[in-house]
C-alpha cells in the first residue's frame, strides 16, 4: 500500500518532469572573446573551444553597435536613447525609458524583442532590460552589483546571453526570459549568439 506522502511526492515529481519538458532549452552556440582568442560554447553549456589562435581582425569590434538594420526595420541609439523604426515612412518609436542611458543592444529578428544595457540615472552599474517592442512590456530585468553589458538574444527568443563585469573578471551568463533567472556559462567577454 502506498502512503499519502509517497503518492503526493510521486505526483510532484511527474509534474516537475512535465513542466521541464515544456520549457525549451537554449539552442545554438555562443561565441565570445577571452585572452585575445575567439571561443565558442554550446548555449546549453559545456567546455569552451578555441576557434582561432590569431586575432588579426576582432570579429567583435562591432558588438554594441549604435545601429541594427533588418529588411523591414531599423533600430538605433540616438542621444543615449534606443529607437526603432518598423518600416519606411513611420516616425521612430522610443523603446528605452526616459532616464535610461543606453549603451548597447540587440533586437530579435524573429519576435520583436529588444534587449539593452543601460546605466540608470544616478546608478553605478549597468543593468539589462528586455522589452516587447510592440507594447513596451518589460519581459525580464537582469540587475546586479556588477555591470551587465553586451546583450545578445538567442534565435528562439527565449534566452539572452550577456557579459557580467569588466576587464579580466568578465563572465558570460545566459538568462531565461521565461523565468528571469541567469546562470554562469563561461569566463570571457562580448558574447554573440550564433
Amino acid at each position: 500500500m502506498v502512503g499519502k506522502g509517497t503518492f503526493y511526492s510521486s505526483i510532484a515529481v511527474i509534474f516537475m518532469l512535465c513542466l521541464s519538458c515544456s520549457v525549451p532549452q537554449p539552442s545554438g552556440e555562443i561565441h565570445f572573446r577571452r585572452d585575445s582568442f575567439t571561443y565558442r560554447i554550446p548555449a546549453r553549456g559545456g567546455e569552451p573551444e578555441v576557434l582561432d589562435s590569431i586575432a588579426v581582425r576582432d570579429p567583435f569590434e562591432n558588438s554594441g553597435n549604435d545601429t541594427l538594420i533588418s529588411g523591414e526595420w531599423m533600430a538605433f541609439i540616438d542621444e543615449s536613447k534606443l529607437w526603432w523604426i518598423p518600416r519606411e515612412g513611420i516616425e521612430p518609436i522610443q523603446i528605452s525609458g526616459d532616464g535610461e542611458i543606453v549603451e548597447n543592444f540587440d533586437i530579435s529578428r524573429e519576435n520583436g524583442i529588444a534587449a539593452y544595457s543601460f546605466l540608470p540615472e544616478g546608478g553605478r552599474t549597468r543593468i539589462i532590460i528586455v522589452k516587447s517592442i510592440p507594447d513596451g512590456r518589460i519581459l525580464a530585468l537582469f540587475d546586479s552589483d556588477r555591470n551587465y553589458i553586451f546583450p545578445s538574444i538567442g534565435p528562439d527568443g527565449f534566452y539572452i546571453v550577456f557579459q557580467s563585469g569588466d576587464g579580466s573578471e568578465s563572465e558570460i551568463y545566459i538568462g531565461s526570459l521565461i523565468n528571469g533567472k541567469a546562470r554562469f556559462l563561461a569566463t570571457g567577454e562580448k558574447p554573440l549568439w550564433q
